[in-house]
């Protein structure tokens, strides 16, 4: 499990890599980006929909590029926050 600060230098240098990979940000717990080999890096939120019992589950913020930037990706989740606000019949951010 990889972490560090998402930047767009680091995405940038992880998708030319060419390799599958997540990175978590070290300073926002849950927020991470997920790069396939294909070059492909959406933005991730991971969440719980109860106790530690529960399935871990991802929710995609969005991919990479236009709108998508690590600041704005960032912006999302400071404004919903980590505390896991998710829709169970839709498993999207209310």
């Amino acid at each position: 499990m990889a972490t560090g600060r998402i930047s767009k230098r680091v995405v940038d240098a992880m998708r030319s890599a060419g390799v599958a990979v997540f990175l978590w940000d070290e300073d926002i717990k849950d927020f991470g980006m997920k790069v396939t080999s294909s070059g492909a890096a959406p933005y991730v939120l991971q969440y719980r929909m109860g106790a530690r019992e529960s399935k871990t589950r991802r929710y995609m913020i969005g991919g990479h590029g236009s709108p998508w930037t690590p600041a704005t990706a960032l912006s999302v989740v400071r404004t919903f926050g980590t505390t896991r606000v998710v829709d169970q019949r839709s498993a999207s951010l209310v």
